[in-house]
């Protein structure tokens, strides 16, 4: 490899005109400018800052509202300055006076609190906020040692307990049910067993429908195609299936539905505790047409 070396001539005639005939730019140009916004703002608050920090053709917004002067004795319009476009036009140093005021005015209010002292509890507070605390973990401890139900299971909604209103007593129109919703408020029943004849039709039950909102309702029907429709009517609701025995008088066909609802309460966990009231819906005769009769029972242990 050969090495060349250039005369001090290269530079002096050649090297100049290599460089003007050469295209690029090598001469760097300062092309910053300020800012200057081509489109107008139209909200009030950027109007204002600009107006304040002194771009041009930007002045601080101003609000015309009508005022009755007093001294003509008529309405006029007056100008009122924003406050937000005062706020924005502030300089700098007004910023900074108000920043320095503002902690001034927190250092003496904390001078304040010191100079004043902490607020000590007297014996009978401090005893009084001691038992509440114990009752509050107390009533939690044993409200969850006594759940009925998991922490990852929700309540029931008609475990909760219920005020009769009158808005409440309009949902039920017949005298039965105003009946059965007040002994249900009464002797707190959560179970309703209805005892559906043959000769009682499904749409009968849409009335009775408004139970599952306070109690579970079971429907003791005497068909399978009759179980599986009422299942499918709402929540809260239940429903089993008893044959009819013509061969017993009406006093043992009810005591056998009362069975069967009470096996199948107990079965679906409903009717865990034996000692709580029910209530019992049925005919007054095998042949009736309706449900014209209710009672509050309880099973013995």
């Amino acid at each position: 490899m050969s090495r060349l070396t250039l005369q001090k001539s290269f530079f002096d005639r050649l090297w100049p005109l290599i460089l003007s005939d050469n295209v690029c730019d090598t001469y760097s140009k300062n092309k910053c400018k300020f800012y200057d916004p081509d489109q107008r703002f139209d909200d009030v608050w950027v109007h204002g800052y600009l107006a304040g920090r002194g771009f041009k053709n930007y002045q601080p917004p101003t609000v015309i509202r009508c005022c009755f002067d007093e001294n003509e004795r008529k309405l006029s319009l007056c100008e009122i300055r924003d406050e937000k476009s005062e706020e924005w036009g502030k300089s700098d140093v007004d910023i900074k006076a108000s920043i320095e005021e503002s902690q001034h005015s927190e250092n003496a209010s904390e001078e304040f609190d010191t100079v004043k002292g902490p607020h000590y509890l007297t014996l009978d507070e401090q005893i009084n906020a001691a038992n509440n605390s114990f009752d509050t973990r107390r009533k939690l401890a044993h409200a969850f040692i006594n759940r009925q139900y998991p922490w990852y299971m929700q309540q029931p909604t008609y475990e909760t307990p219920f005020q009769l209103t009158d808005t409440m007593r309009q949902m039920f129109t017949s005298r039965l049910e105003k009946a059965v919703l007040q002994d249900m408020h009464t002797f707190n029943c959560k179970l309703v067993l209805i005892d559906l004849v043959k000769q009682i039709c499904l749409h009968e039950l849409r009335d009775w429908l408004n139970f599952t909102r306070y109690a579970f309702v079971i429907v003791v029907a005497r068909s399978e195609d009759a179980v599986k429709q009422i299942k499918l009517m709402g929540p809260n609701l239940s429903a089993a299936m008893v044959l009819e025995n013509m061969e017993y008088t009406w006093h043992d066909q009810l005591s056998e539905s009362l069975r069967v609802g009470l096996v199948h309460a107990s079965n679906i966990g409903v009717f865990e505790n034996c000692t709580r009231s029910f209530i019992f819906v049925f005919a007054r005769r095998r042949n009736s047409c309706k449900l014209n009769m209710h009672r509050v029972l309880r099973k013995n242990t």
